[in-house]
């Protein structure tokens, strides 16, 4: 057994309080990212809570992930975040989704193409420097061609890359200000997004621009805290990766554990209790320097390398097979294991890597 626990009472916590902020901020669109499998809670079950609270837009980063949804969905607005191929606009089109058109080279090869009745938001370049139209010549320009071939301008976005750095976030504001503003006809694109999750509750700092009016929603959705203030967010840590023990061995003095013999019992009579998770189910190599896990709230390490399939913990005799493991009891726990073993990363990026085949997605009430 290895479950990832949903807990929908705290997600629609998370939800509503999204909301809330939203209407504070007369953001009067959300469009609520579940990319990467939800951040790896998993897109079919998080995808129709947020439909049960009357959620109906959505963003993703593939079209691949923006099929799925739209299996889960045929009315949903699908908002398509990256760069599709080519050969997938007809895809696009006839799911209705909305695809980024973001450089002249794109620009110019669907000016060779039939991009008629294509729905497209156009991508601007802020200071992230990652993708986006960098100028308001070639905004403008961009504005104008696709309309001229038929297609849509359903919406204008940009990203802010460091919403704790509240001068570099005001001057993305400004030139993303600027930069719709050129597009004389700009109140006629429907959505302009700039912030996704930290820049929602920057918006106490920093007020929202004349152009805005829709908000991008994502990691918040899971418990993600602002950096600013994060006692404050006042949002909830939502998923669990529970599991069981399927062995539990007494070894000796000497007796080794695990792949290139990781631990070396130190003692008779030490009991090591084998677990099956491993990398190929997303959990990190990393962990095996410095990882625990909770079972009964205590903590016991990990002591073997981190196999594909399994990994061990030294235990004590008052384990037992039928106990519950928590691998990963909650984001400080999780967090705490990246911090010691992964040099600080973000932990939705181990929770991103959680596989979607191997590890069932659970929701609890």
């Amino acid at each position: 057994m290895l479950n990832f626990i949903i807990n929908k009472s705290k997600l629609i916590q998370n939800i509503n309080k999204i909301e809330r902020l939203a209407s504070k901020y007369d953001f009067d669109y959300k469009f609520y990212v579940v990319k990467s499998n939800a951040y790896g809670h998993g897109l079919k079950e998080i995808t129709k809570i947020l439909l049960e609270q009357k959620c109906t837009r959505f963003a993703v980063a593939r079209i691949e992930e923006a099929l799925q949804l739209r299996a889960i969905s045929k009315t949903a607005e699908i908002m398509i975040l990256g760069i599709i191929d080519d050969e997938s606009i007809s895809v696009a089109i006839k799911n209705k989704f909305y695809v980024t058109v973001s450089n002249n080279d794109q620009l110019k090869r669907y000016s060779l193409m039939n991009v008629k009745n294509l729905k497209c938001e156009l991508a601007v370049n802020t200071g992230m420097n990652r993708i986006g139209f960098n100028n308001e010549t070639d905004l403008l320009n961009a504005y104008k061609c696709m309309k001229k071939n038929g297609a849509e301008i359903i919406g204008i976005f940009s990203h802010f890359f460091n919403s704790a750095d509240l001068t570099i976030t005001k001057k993305q504001a400004n030139m993303f200000n600027q930069l719709v503003q050129s597009i004389p006809e700009w109140k006629n694109i429907k959505y302009r997004s700039l912030r996704a999750s930290g820049g929602i509750d920057d918006t106490r700092y920093i007020p929202k621009t004349l152009v805005e009016n829709t908000c991008r929603p994502g990691a918040c959705i899971f418990g993600w805290e602002s950096p600013l203030h994060p006692k404050e967010s006042d949002v909830f840590n939502c998923f669990q990766l529970i599991s069981n023990i399927v062995q539990i061995n007494l070894i000796k003095k000497n007796e080794y554990v695990g792949y290139d013999g990781g631990y070396k019992a130190k003692s008779d009579n030490e009991y090591i209790a084998v677990i099956p998770c491993g990398y190929g189910d997303g959990f990190p190599r990393s962990f095996f320097n410095g990882g625990y896990v909770y079972i009964k709230n205590k903590k016991y390490p990990i002591v073997s390398k981190i196999a594909m399939d399994t990994f061990m913990i030294k235990v004590d005799k008052t384990i037992k097979t039928t106990d519950i493991v928590e691998i990963f009891k909650d984001e400080k726990h999780l967090s705490d294991m990246i911090n010691k073993t992964m040099k600080n990363d973000a932990y939705f990026t181990v929770l991103a890597n959680i596989n979607n085949i191997r590890v069932k997605r659970v929701v609890i009430k």
